[in-house]
């Protein structure tokens, strides 16, 4: 179920990160491999948060959406030619 959910959200998906500006992309990978978010990233990850892409707990930012969270993780970090060789 969880992968029928994830194929059919990934245009959206995409289309959310496509249309995000490199400062919310950067915070988003930086959310999605765990790293701290660097002061100067603080408005753009404020930004995701009001967005509802991204939530604030008591150890920092965590994704809001599951299924944006593993975009991110599996098409983000690799670019092009991880999409295109895997």
């Amino acid at each position: 179920m969880a992968e029928g959910a994830y194929g059919q959200a990934h245009a959206f998906l995409e289309s959310r990160w496509q249309s995000a500006p490199k400062a919310q992309q950067e915070v988003l990978k930086s959310v999605s491999s765990g790293a701290e978010i660097e002061p100067r990233s603080r408005h753009a990850a404020q930004s995701l948060e009001h967005h509802g892409m991204l939530r604030q707990d008591g150890s920092g930012y965590r994704f809001s959406e599951q299924l944006m969270e593993r975009y991110v993780r599996d098409h983000a970090k690799g670019g092009f030619f991880k999409r295109l060789f895997g």
